[in-house]
């Protein structure tokens, strides 16, 4: 069975429901670490063969001092051919580490909440080009500008789903991951389908991802 790490880099509180949730849907051995308590230290004591990094109340333009080192690693591992999967702020994070640039959605900071559907402009991970996924969304940055290296593969808003041309990378705006938990407290969903149909759907992307990199043994 394969080792995923799981990156949370949380501010306020840990996003252990989100973290439960992918144990219960990967056929994987899951790790679980905070960069920004430990550093990258405890990342480079357990090698894992991919990774995930959730969302963080802190924001990459910020240079917190365990931004820089956290990005530097996952290029290094993404050198090394083992698949990143970014969420919301890995997503940022991994873009700027390519020479992409992250701001503010709008001028006043709005937060975007919700769920928003984003659908494939090509096929990718074994998913058709046309395919929508309904997932769930709280975020107040985006990328404005995409490195050269990535392209952009999925729409809802502007490179909400972006891939590597060469390297085993998915940067994901909306929460793939978003436990029942998150879709109430930060994507203030209220209704019980639509919290059911964004699991569903940040599942299967998640789960084609690391199946197609051959991480997961079935989808």
């Amino acid at each position: 069975m394969k080792k995923i790490a799981v990156i949370d880099p949380f501010i306020v509180s840990p996003a252990l429901p989100c973290f439960n949730r992918l144990v219960e849907n990967l056929d994987a051995r899951l790790q679980y670490h905070q960069p920004q308590l430990q550093g990258i230290t405890t990342l480079e004591k357990a090698p894992a063969d991919a990774y995930i990094v959730l969302g963080s109340a802190s924001h990459v333009f910020q240079n917190l001092p365990w931004h820089a080192p956290l990005a530097d690693f996952l290029f290094d591992v993404l050198r090394e051919k083992r698949p990143v999967l970014g969420l919301c702020f890995g997503h940022q994070l991994m873009c700027q580490r390519f020479g992409g640039v992250v701001d503010y959605y709008s001028p006043d900071e709005v937060k975007l909440t919700g769920s928003r559907e984003v659908e494939l402009t090509q096929e990718a991970f074994g998913l058709k080009a046309g395919t929508k996924l309904k997932m769930a969304v709280s975020h107040r940055q985006v990328i404005k500008v995409l490195p050269a290296e990535m392209e952009e593969i999925g729409v809802g808003l502007r490179f909400d789903l972006i891939r590597h041309k060469t390297l085993p990378f998915l940067g994901s705006q909306p929460h793939a991951e978003a436990s029942v938990d998150f879709c109430s407290s930060e994507a203030l969903m209220d209704h019980s389908a639509d919290v059911k149909a964004v699991q569903t759907d940040g599942m299967k992307l998640v789960r084609s991802f690391f199946h197609h990199h051959g991480i997961l043994a079935r989808i």
